[in-house]
């Protein structure tokens, strides 16, 4: 047939590409050629005939020629992978080996913890400082007074310090609002830098007790990253706590409880340690429990559980519920939404000899009362 098309001119080889698709199309619609006694392949039969060509012969060559239309040349894929044929039991081993490995593996990298044991050992009372929402790095801080508190801590032997989030405003680009990344006056890697800096110093002069999450330090970068740089310069440093926390402080004969956490779920605009209190409620009865975030400081004493105490329990007596404040006094957002923000450092004051906690507005307070202690003893 390639033949008898080679010796054709252009017409006759038109003709015949021509009675071809005809009969390609029938083919489509019906599943097979016509014969050469019914329509249309009588008429092109006719054709063929004057050009010399027999049907018989142009239906083995449209048959060939149509094979390769409807089955172009195969793709072979040498090298392709394929999954591993195993039984769903081996499949299922393998994975749950790789859990464990994994869970392990994150277990020994973290330097998160829930709860941590704190010793002191002293014969006189000490003050922990309550310290969160910084915010350095924002335009709004009272820097002064942030610089006042700051010197008085390192410089005073019998005064510690836990913080318990935002130390930097760290506002990253993904933030809603562009007034609150353009309001900051040093960008996030060096509020970074500083506050990697402060708590160097904090160590140095052994103020530093532990650290939590807050919402700006460690979430934003969570948020965007999957990590937090922050986090991690407390977390090497000091325990830390990435959740709620829970701190057991030895102070001379004395056994303390801490509950702490920046944010709790449970909150109130009409009751100021709402957040502490019901922490206390379905968390842990401890001798004192700190909230933060909401840049306004308060303070309150309670009575829970006494016979729990009496009967040698770690928990029962008196409780103080505390909320922190801030060094971030004018906030725009703030303002518009809440209010101004607070300066506040509730300082608790342990005794070695007696359980026994008191809290202060301030660590100035604090200490004045220990100075007094250490005068009538």
């Amino acid at each position: 047939m390639n033949n008898i098309l080679a010796e054709l001119d252009t017409q006759g080889r038109r003709k015949v590409f021509e009675a071809f698709e005809t009969i390609f199309s029938f083919k489509k619609l019906n599943g097979k050629f016509p014969t050469s006694k019914e329509r249309p392949g009588k008429q092109i039969s006719s054709q063929l005939r004057r050009l010399g060509i027999k049907w018989k012969d142009f239906i083995a060559w449209a048959s060939i020629e149509a094979e390769a239309l409807e089955s172009p040349n195969p793709i072979s894929f040498i090298d392709k992978k394929r999954q591993k044929e195993l039984d769903p039991d081996t499949w299922i081993n393998r994975i749950m080996d790789h859990i464990e490995v994994n869970q392990e593996l994150h277990s020994d990298m973290s330097l998160s913890q829930d709860t941590a044991e704190i010793a002191i050992d002293t014969d006189l009372p000490i003050a922990v400082g309550l310290s969160s929402d910084w915010h350095l790095g924002s335009r709004t801080v009272d820097y002064r007074t942030w610089q006042q508190h700051f010197a008085f801590f390192v410089s005073t032997p019998e005064l510690y310090m836990g913080t318990v989030g935002d130390l930097p405003d760290n506002t990253l680009t993904n933030f809603r609002s562009a007034t609150a990344i353009f309001n900051q006056v040093i960008n996030p890697k060096e509020q970074k830098f500083l506050i990697e800096k402060i708590v160097d110093k904090l160590v140095d002069t052994n103020t530093l007790l532990f650290g939590a999450w807050g919402n700006h330090d460690v979430e934003r970068d969570e948020n965007l990253l999957g990590d937090s740089a922050f986090a991690k310069l407390l977390a090497k440093q000091v325990p830390y706590f990435n959740g709620k926390g829970f701190v057991k402080l030895k102070v001379g004969e004395q056994t303390y409880t801490i509950a702490i956490t920046h944010k709790s779920r449970f909150s109130s605009f009409l009751h100021d340690t709402h957040s502490a209190m019901r922490e206390y409620e379905m968390y842990f009865p401890a001798d004192v429990i700190v909230t933060a975030h909401h840049h306004s400081p308060a303070i309150a004493w309670r009575i829970r559980y006494p016979t729990a105490r009496r009967l040698g329990y770690e928990f029962g007596g008196g409780s103080w519920l505390v909320r922190t404040g801030t060094y971030e006094v004018d906030s725009g957002y703030s303002k518009r939404y809440y209010g101004m923000g607070e300066i506040g450092v509730p300082t608790a004051v342990f005794f070695p000899d007696r359980h026994e906690v008191i809290v202060f507005q301030s660590p100035f307070q604090a200490i004045t009362f220990i100075t007094g202690c250490r005068v009538m003893r």
